[in-house]
């Protein structure tokens, strides 16, 4: 079990968002199957596999980051998430005590 610091989830106020840890092992795993995709595709396409590894090779290092970066805007986007807690609206304190 991973310490408490270092959980594949955590709270900023009613906001559940992935660690950045998360997210990089999401981009790790991803990146090894679609690496592996472009290398087969490049592959038959080109009928080499000098230019299949070569293709393959550049792609890995443009797309981690494209993939990295795109999965942490998406952490930030609440649409589409069911059972997400929105934060309430607040209340003005002159109104409550009216009440």
């Amino acid at each position: 079990m991973l310490p408490h610091h270092e959980e594949s989830r955590f709270v900023t106020g009613e906001r559940v968002m992935e660690s950045r840890a998360r997210s990089i092992a999401k981009t790790a795993s991803w990146r090894i199957l679609a690496t592996m995709d472009t290398f087969l595709i490049s592959w038959v396409i080109t009928g080499s596999l000098k230019f299949a590894g070569g293709i393959a090779s550049l792609e890995v290092f443009t797309k981690l980051a494209l993939y990295y970066g795109h999965e942490r805007a998406w952490s930030r986007v609440l649409w589409g998430r069911e059972g997400e807690k929105r934060p309430a609206a607040p209340v003005r304190l002159a109104q409550s005590v009216t009440q």
